[in-house]
């Protein structure tokens, strides 16, 4: 098991730490001031037919916290050489699969039991009973899945999968470690040239991915060191390998968040949306 990272790896993680902390906490603010989060929280707070609010708040809750938890987790497998596969399982574990879950238990063990007339306990006296359906039910309904997810978020934090020998031939980190020992150039083919065009196509080309240095990918090429600051030559040596294996982590880990957001947001909140503002739509938000 290889727990050695390599300067790139660490350079990049410090770099979304950088990126995302900042970010997080404005982010975090947002939702605070303009979303007003507060007032979620109160109303759902007030029983009756306002539990129902309690769901809306954990969702926006959960979207608020996600650029901050992903800095987190980032945190733990900062100078780990983790697989890819493992920060992707358990980014979308703790970001999208732990708040949906939350909104499962509350809805069984706060929204419908209001619904259902078991809260408030009210005198004790005279409804000592509604005890039976949380030990018997509802508690077992709602909190096992949020349990589940919680014990298995802590089984993948420490036991992070590494990348060690045995596991290159059987993953794309393969190609990657490989990449930029020779220089690529116009009438080059194989392995090499593929995982290159699959980076460039990362990084915002549109390119065919057949394993052929040809026109359109040293137009790519150039493209990415002009953009990048490097000397354009279309040439895929040292320096331009470098930038684009550095660059790669940081839109992985964009794209993980984008995802894990997309996650949290769009099962509830119909696709068509068109933006945060239409989960507020047409409820009695107090206006500043």
């Amino acid at each position: 098991m290889n727990n050695n990272i390599s300067e790139e790896r660490l350079t990049a993680d410090d770099k979304i730490i950088n990126i995302l902390t900042p970010f997080g906490l404005g982010w975090a603010a947002f939702a605070w001031y303009v979303w007003q989060l507060p007032w979620f929280w109160t109303e759902s707070l007030q029983g009756g037919g306002a539990a129902w609010w309690s769901l809306l708040a954990i969702l926006l809750t959960s979207i608020a916290l996600a650029p901050l938890g992903f800095v987190w987790l980032t945190f733990n497998w900062r100078g780990k050489e983790v697989t890819k596969q493992w920060k992707e399982e358990t980014s979308w574990l703790l970001l999208s699969g732990v708040p949906f879950a939350t909104i499962w238990a509350a809805l069984w063990i706060y929204c419908l039991p209001h619904t259902w007339t078991l809260l408030p306990w009210g005198p004790w006296e005279y409804n000592w009973w509604k005890i039976f359906p949380y030990l018997f039910g509802l508690i077992w309904m709602g909190l096992m899945p949020l349990i589940g997810l919680i014990i298995e978020v802590s089984k993948k934090l420490k036991n992070p999968v590494f990348i060690g020998p045995g596991f290159w031939e059987l993953t794309d980190f393969d190609d990657i470690k490989k990449f930029g020992e020779q220089a690529l150039q116009k009438g080059n083919q194989g392995d090499d040239v593929r995982k290159l065009q699959e980076l460039l196509n990362k990084h915002g080309a549109s390119i065919g991915v057949d394993g052929s240095f040809g026109n359109q990918t040293q137009g790519a090429v150039r493209k990415f060191q002009t953009d990048n600051g490097l000397t354009v030559d279309g040439i895929v040596g040292n320096q331009t390998a470098s930038a684009l294996l550095k660059d790669d982590e940081i839109v992985d880990a964009a794209n993980i968040l984008k995802e894990s957001l997309a996650n949290i947001s769009g099962k509830i909140v119909p696709e068509d949306s068109g933006s945060f503002a239409s989960i507020l739509d047409g409820l009695d938000v107090p206006e500043e």
